[in-house]
């Protein structure tokens, strides 16, 4: 059985990602090690709010190829998005995918294992980013051993604030579609999670693009679900079983007293915003 090790830096959204990643190659029949055992393959998924987070990223790859000079490794995520011409000067690195494309890294990694190939540059433009990439995991309480979990809701953002690196690492927002998020929510619950906690890169911007607005505006049109948020909720509010709701990754600029009135009359939502 092939063996592979991931090391993730960052925010709450790449600890999910990596999860998704994780389910994939257990399913091409890798057994997921710790990040300090001898593996097949590494991936880490990489971080670029600081240049701390930058240099950490260049450590761990570093780090896992002493520990197996034969390995492949793989860096993926928002550094590898923003800066992929950091990697180029890395020879430690076999792979480099950025935040779209993701999730097409198992295959990849598999095909490279089995039949060679050359070093991989897999960076797409974050202009170009058009669609919801969507993991599809549920994880089980037993992997897990804790009663919370968290959906990832919705990807990027578009206030390209001026001190902030994200809309270059994640590109636009793109939302989920409520039916994914449900059928996920479902699974969770059924495996024993009590409370699910709804994120994203920019949560308060789920469904905003004038798309997800058209396609579900017989649910926005109302005073009952005004923004994407509260669509979501809604259709959650509705699932049987003992669960709570919690929201994480608010924009701040969003949040006033009628928009916290008009969440807060969901009764599994926490009355905590993150």
């Amino acid at each position: 059985m092939k063996k592979i090790a991931f090391h993730t830096l960052g925010c709450k959204v790449n600890f999910y990602e990596t999860e998704a990643l994780k389910m994939r190659f257990r399913e091409l029949g890798y057994k997921i090690v710790a990040e300090n055992e001898k593996a097949d393959a590494y991936v880490i998924n990489t971080c670029t709010v600081t240049a701390l987070a930058d240099r950490k990223s260049r450590q761990f790859i570093r780090r896992m190829r002493r520990q197996n000079p034969f390995a492949l490794i793989a860096a993926v995520g928002c550094y590898a998005q923003v800066s992929p011409e950091a990697f180029e000067s890395l020879p430690e690195v076999d792979i480099v995918l950025g935040t779209e494309g993701k999730m097409e890294l198992p295959a990849l990694l598999d095909g490279m294992l089995a039949e060679g190939g050359e070093r991989l540059m897999g960076v797409r433009p974050h202009e170009k980013t058009a669609a919801y990439e969507c993991g599809n995991i549920a994880v089980s309480m037993a992997e897990a051993g804790r009663c919370r979990a968290f959906i990832k809701i919705e990807e990027g953002c578009n206030r390209f604030c001026s001190y902030c690196v994200i809309p270059y690492a994640r590109g636009a927002v793109r939302s989920r579609a409520p039916e994914d998020i449900v059928r996920e929510a479902e699974g969770l619950i059924a495996d024993g999670f009590k409370e699910l906690v709804l994120s994203g890169i920019n949560t308060a911007l789920y469904g905003s693009e004038a798309a997800f607005r058209e396609k579900y505006k017989s649910e926005l049109a109302g005073d009952e679900a005004g923004s994407g948020l509260e669509l979501i909720l809604s259709r959650l509010e509705e699932l049987k079983g003992d669960f709570r709701l919690r929201l994480s990754s608010l924009e701040p600029a969003v949040v006033n007293a009628d928009y916290v009135k008009r969440l807060f009359r969901f009764g599994r939502l926490c009355h905590h915003l993150h």
